[in-house]
């Protein structure tokens, strides 16, 4: 019984770090795209660069993780 408990303790940690690691790098992520200027605010200026570099930065943080 005290494992199980220790399983789930082991368990619950590595997931905590996981997501605490997951949301660091998409606040990062925002950060570095909002200081290099590619988050774009206006509805009507072509979004396509904006989705490449974020679909970069997802592949990126999906192979870190």
């Amino acid at each position: 019984m005290l494992q199980m408990v220790f399983k789930t303790m082991n368990l619950a940690w590595r997931a905590l770090v996981v997501a605490i690691g997951y949301t660091l790098a998409l606040i990062v992520s925002g950060m570095l795209l909002g200081i290099l200027g590619l988050l774009q605010g206006d509805m009507n200026a072509d979004a396509a660069p904006s989705f490449l570099w974020m679909f970069f930065g997802a592949v990126i943080m999906g192979l870190t993780m």
